[in-house]
């Protein structure tokens, strides 16, 4: 588990509803844990006000899972 992870999880538990989305998968794109669209662009929002920076919203990363988002973050805020 990475340093972010709980907050990541938090976050998405938050949106979605405890139970409701599978954040145990956290090498599983979010797209395929239970997230909707505006769920993941949720998720990605709260991230970046959470953090206060900017996380890239490509066609390419459209497949963030937790794992993806922590190491960004780890990347970004060490």
């Amino acid at each position: 588990m990475g340093a972010y992870t709980e907050e990541i999880i938090s976050v998405i538990n938050d949106t979605c509803g405890d139970g409701t989305c599978d954040a145990s998968k956290t090498e599983t794109p979010l797209v395929e844990i239970g997230l909707d669209s505006l769920d993941y662009v949720t998720v990605v929002m709260a991230l970046e006000d959470k953090y206060e920076l900017e996380i890239p919203q490509t066609s390419d990363q459209n497949l963030w899972s937790i794992d993806d988002l922590d190491k960004f973050l780890a990347g970004k805020l060490s």
